[in-house]
């Protein structure tokens, strides 16, 4: 049996990563004023796994735009890493 696929990522300075495995829930782009003031541009690409597919190490802050997110990043270099979902997903 095939091992489930891994992505990882992270901040810019590599404090906070992430490891997802399998497959995403959902992939899409976002076009909402709070997507495009994160990313600077006029979408925002993302996946959505559930929690239980990921890991996550290192430190992070977080601040929330609606009550039903948090929008996580690095607190040493800034670099926006990842969205949590208040259910069970994160983006």
């Amino acid at each position: 049996m095939t091992e489930p696929e891994t992505l990882t990522g992270g901040c810019a300075c590599g404090q906070l990563t992430f490891a997802a495995r399998g497959r995403p829930k959902r992939v899409g782009l976002c076009h909402c004023m709070t997507c495009r003031k994160v990313s600077g541009s006029p979408f925002n690409a993302f996946v959505i796994f559930p929690v239980g597919q990921v890991t996550i190490s290192g430190e992070m802050r977080g601040w929330s735009a609606t009550p039903e997110s948090e929008r996580c990043f690095c607190p040493r270099c800034g670099s926006q890493v990842f969205d949590r979902d208040r259910g069970d997903e994160i983006e």
